[in-house]
């Protein structure tokens, strides 16, 4: 299953103040109209959909908060999802 990552259309720079500069990710199970800059990440299919927007939700927190690669993020919270399943051991 994929999930697919997009601009979300606010951007906030205020360069006089530290930490005031911020951005919006969106995420959604189903691609983007044609035209519209993507991102997709593959995921395991043993998520519903549900599951996969939870993951893509949590990914884009790391992303916009702390900076964290989308392929990076997905693949911490997918691991977590999975060690919550029993499907995987922590590492």
């Amino acid at each position: 299953m994929k999930i697919y990552f997009a601009d979300g259309g606010s951007t906030f720079m205020d360069n006089s103040r530290v930490g005031y500069n911020s951005c919006s990710l969106i995420c959604r199970t189903e691609p983007f109209p044609e035209g519209t800059y993507s991102q997709s990440c593959e995921i395991d299919d043993v998520f519903t959909q549900k599951e996969a927007q939870s993951i893509g939700n949590r990914a884009t927190s790391y992303v916009v908060n702390d900076g964290w690669s989308i392929e990076r993020a997905v693949r911490y919270i997918e691991q977590k999802m999975l060690e919550e399943k029993g499907l995987r051991k922590p590492e």
